[in-house]
C-alpha cells in the first residue's frame, strides 16, 4: 500500500473523528496530551508535505532518498499519533489550514535542496525539543511513543546534518568509481 493511500486513509479517519465531535466529550485526564499531539502532528504533516515536494522536485539522489524516508517515517509516526488522539479523544489538527510548501515552492531549482535540508535540520530540532519536553508526561501512551520515536527523530536530524555537510560539498560519491578510496555507504532500499 502506497504512503499516499495510507495517508489518505489516516486523514479520512481523522476527519471522521473530528466530525463526530467525540473529542469534545473528553474530560482531559491528561491535559498536556492535547497540546503535544497537536504540535507533533502539525510538525509531522509538515514533514510529509515538504518532503513530498522535495521528492518530486529535487535533482539530488541523496535528497530524494532522504525525502522518501521522511515521508515513510512521518506517515507512520502520524498514524501512531492519530491512534493516541483517538484513545484520548483529542482533536487532530486540520490539514487544510497548514500550507507547508509555500516557502519551499518559491525557491529556485538550485536553492531547493539547500532550503529543504536546512529546513529539515531546524524542524527536527524543534521536534526533538517537543518530544524531550513531553517525555515525562503523565500519559503512558505519550511516554511509550516518545521512548520509541525520540531516537528516530534525532537520527533524522543527524542525517539531515550529514546531508548538508556532504551533499553540498560534493563529497558523497554517486558511485564507488568516482572516489574509490571513500567508504561505500549502504543506502536504504527506497524507491525514487
Amino acid at each position: 500500500m502506497s504512503s499516499t493511500t495510507i495517508l489518505a486513509i489516516g486523514l479520512a479517519f481523522i476527519g471522521g473523528f473530528i466530525a463526530s465531535g467525540a473529542y469534545k466529550k473528553n474530560k482531559k485526564a491528561f491535559p498536556e496530551t492535547g497540546h503535544f499531539l497537536e504540535e507533533a502532528m502539525r510538525l509531522g504533516l509538515a514533514e510529509i508535505q515538504i518532503s513530498r515536494f522535495a521528492l518530486e522536485n529535487s535533482n539530488s539522489t541523496n535528497v530524494k532518498i532522504y525525502a522518501q524516508r521522511m515521508v515513510d517515517d512521518y506517515t507512520n509516526i502520524n498514524q501512531h499519533l492519530a491512534e493516541i488522539a483517538s484513545a484520548r479523544q483529542v482533536a487532530i489538527p486540520d490539514v487544510e489550514k497548514y500550507d507547508n510548501i509555500a516557502a519551499i515552492s518559491a525557491t529556485k531549482d538550485t536553492q531547493l535542496d539547500n532550503y529543504y535540508v536546512n529546513q529539515q535540520i531546524g524542524q527536527h530540532a524543534e521536534m526533538e525539543t517537543l518530544f524531550n519536553t513531553a517525555k515525562n508526561s503523565s500519559d503512558p501512551l505519550i511516554r511509550k511513543l516518545i521512548a520509541v520515536r525520540l531516537a528516530q527523530i534525532s537520527t533524522h536530524r543527524e542525517l539531515a546534518e550529514a546531508l548538508a555537510n556532504s551533499c553540498f560539498a560534493n563529497t558523497i560519491p554517486t558511485s564507488p568509481t568516482q572516489n574509490p578510496t571513500a567508504a561505500v555507504v549502504e543506502e536504504p532500499d527506497y524507491k525514487i
